[in-house]
């Protein structure tokens, strides 16, 4: 089985919410490739996030992580992807790909980002693990995902669709 990610971003009508289905602002999708097995309780991969970027961290013995931006990236700079990676490689250690893999990025650039590994469910007594990564420094900045593909265009993918018929109370409800 082949996992894959899509994040769809909505903008919601600011009056008659009821009435006006809200509006695809963006959507990105990243290929996570294949699984033998997947149990929905213990999913290979953590979300964390930022206001405007989701953070995806897959279990792996290198640090996999993907940036997702939730809107249309700045186009007035240079032409920036809307899902990155980074592009120095992190060795974590090989019990990572049984444990739960998060990234959580720094709240500016000052500040610097953690990787926390799980503790080990197979081990008893064993605490979780984590570093301190600079973005720039250690991580070697973001770069363009080779895991992004686009969506095709009207397919259906992120659309809402309007109600075929209107709810009536005599024809749709049973009085006994």
């Amino acid at each position: 089985m082949t996992l894959a990610l899509l994040v769809s971003t909505y903008r919601l009508c600011n009056k008659q919410v009821s009435r006006c289905p809200p509006s695809l602002v963006h959507k990105a999708r990243v290929e996570l490739g294949p699984v033998a097995s997947l149990s929905v309780s213990t999913l290979p991969f953590k979300l964390t996030w930022r206001p405007k970027v989701l953070y995806l961290t897959c279990r792996h013995v290198t640090l996999q992580v993907y940036q997702i931006h939730l809107f249309n990236p700045d186009t007035t700079k240079k032409e920036m992807p809307s899902v990155t990676r980074p592009r120095e490689i992190i060795i974590l250690p090989n019990t990572a790909v049984e444990r739960d893999v998060y990234y959580f990025p720094p709240a500016d650039e000052t500040e610097m980002g953690r990787i926390i590994v799980g503790g080990d469910p197979s081990v008893t007594n064993s605490p979780p693990i984590g570093c301190f990564v600079h973005e720039q420094g250690d991580l070697g900045g973001w770069i363009n995902s080779s895991g992004c593909q686009d969506i095709p265009d009207k397919r259906g993918v992120g659309q809402f669709t309007r109600p075929l018929e209107k709810f009536d109370p005599e024809e749709d409800c049973d009085c006994e």
